[in-house]
C-alpha cells in the first residue's frame, strides 16, 4: 500500500443517491449477555424467594447493578458509545448521557436506583419493597433484552454500489487499556469527479488517506473486480477514516433505531446529510 501523503478527500455524497446495498454483515458479539441474564435471574429470585427478610432483599436489589453493569460492558466494547464525543455530549464519563442520547433506553428510573443503592451501601438505608425491587429488575431485564436486540441486529459492515463506485464502511472497535474506541472505516472506489481534494459542501470527509493501487484492491475481498478497472485513471481508490464525531453517532443512531425504517440508501444518505 503506497504511504500517506493525503491528509483529507471529499466525496460527493450524491453517490450515494439510488445506490444499492451489497454485503451487509453482523458480527453478532452478544455472549457476554449470556451471563447478564445468569446474574439477572439470581437477583430476580432473590427478591421473589426474600419472604420479607431485608438482607435478602437488599442482596437482589444490590446484585442487579451487576447485571446492569454487564451488560453495559458489552455496549461499550462492541458499539464505544461511551468515547464518542458527540457535540451535545456534556460530560466525558456520563454513561446514562450517552444511553438517552442513543435511545437504548430512558434512565429516570435507572438515576433513582443508583442513588437509592448508594444510600443503601453507604448509610444503611432500607431497601425499597418487593413490589419496587421487582419493577426495577424488570427494567434492567428490558435494557438487557434491549442490548441483546442491538447488538444482534448492528451491522459492522455495509457496501454500498452506484453505477460504477462502490463504497465499504467497517465500524471497527479498538481496545486500549479497557477503554473501547470506534473507528468509522472507509474503503472506496469511486468515479474522479466524485472526489475533491479541498472542502467541499455536502460531501463526505474521508481523512488519514491511503491511495490504493491495482494490487492494493485486489486484496480487499469486496473489490476484486474493481481492481481491474483502476489503470484507466477514470476512478480512484482510497482507504481511510470518518473522524467526525457526529457522524459517528449518526450512523449508530440510523442502524440501531427502529424508526429509521431499515437499512437503505435513503437512511444512509441521512447519516451525512449534516456534512
Amino acid at each position: 500500500m503506497e504511504g500517506n501523503f493525503l491528509e483529507n478527500v471529499w466525496i460527493d455524497s450524491k453517490i450515494i443517491e439510488d445506490c444499492m446495498i451489497g454485503r451487509v454483515a453482523n458480527v453478532g458479539k452478544i455472549y457476554g449477555l449470556n451471563s447478564a441474564y445468569e446474574i439477572w435471574d439470581e437477583a430476580n429470585n432473590t427478591i421473589l424467594n426474600c419472604n420479607d427478610n431485608k438482607e435478602k432483599l437488599n442482596q437482589g436489589f444490590l446484585s442487579l447493578k451487576r447485571a446492569f453493569n454487564v451488560t453495559s460492558m458489552e455496549l461499550r466494547k462492541n458499539l464505544g458509545i461511551d468515547n464518542i464525543k458527540y457535540s451535545s455530549k456534556k460530560k466525558t464519563k456520563d454513561f446514562l448521557g450517552d444511553l438517552e442520547y442513543f435511545e437504548i433506553i430512558k434512565t429516570l428510573t435507572l438515576n433513582k436506583y443508583l442513588n437509592l443503592r448508594n444510600l443503601i451501601e453507604h448509610e444503611n438505608h432500607s431497601p425499597p419493597s418487593v413490589e419496587d425491587c421487582l419493577s426495577l429488575s424488570e427494567y434492567i431485564w428490558n435494557y438487557i433484552r434491549n442490548t441483546a436486540n442491538i447488538l444482534n441486529q448492528f451491522t459492522e459492515y455495509i457496501s454500498i454500489t452506484s453505477n460504477n463506485n462502490k463504497i465499504l464502511f467497517e465500524y471497527i472497535i479498538e481496545e486500549n487499556n479497557n477503554m473501547y474506541f470506534p473507528h468509522l472505516n472507509v474503503t472506496a472506489f469511486v468515479e474522479s469527479k466524485f472526489v475533491s481534494y479541498l472542502y467541499k459542501e455536502n460531501s463526505i470527509n474521508v481523512e488519514k488517506i491511503n491511495l490504493l493501487n491495482k494490487f492494493d484492491l485486489q486484496k480487499e475481498i469486496e473489490f476484486e473486480k474493481e481492481s481491474e478497472y483502476i489503470d484507466d485513471l477514470s476512478h480512484i481508490a482510497i482507504k481511510g477514516e470518518i473522524l467526525d464525531q457526529d457522524i459517528i453517532a449518526e450512523y449508530i443512531k440510523v442502524l440501531i433505531l427502529p424508526e429509521y425504517g431499515g437499512l437503505d440508501d435513503i437512511s444512509i444518505q441521512s447519516i451525512f446529510s449534516k456534512v
